[in-house]
């Protein structure tokens, strides 16, 4: 993946649907932090780990301002920069 090595790496622990966004919390080794996807965006993301047969919570990402990157699908997801 192009630019890789600038995103920053974090488990996710849960997600938070707030209507209009839906707010993706994580935890890396400086403690807890939010990603944000809008709702296509997210349904996407979501189906592609479940397809893979992979869970939301302890799911390893990279990320960046505008992007979201699943090592493990090899796959970048536009995010919501709130």
């Amino acid at each position: 993946m192009k630019n890789e090595g600038r995103m920053q790496i974090a488990q996710v622990v849960r997600a938070t649907d707030h209507g209009t966004i839906v707010q993706i919390l994580c935890v890396d080794d400086g403690g807890l932090l939010s990603v944000y996807f809008e709702h296509k965006p997210f349904s996407l993301f979501y189906k592609a780990i479940q397809k893979a047969g992979l869970k939301l919570k302890g799911l390893q990402i990279r990320y960046d301002r505008d992007r979201v990157y699943v090592p493990s699908l090899g796959k970048t997801w536009m995010s919501h920069a709130a």
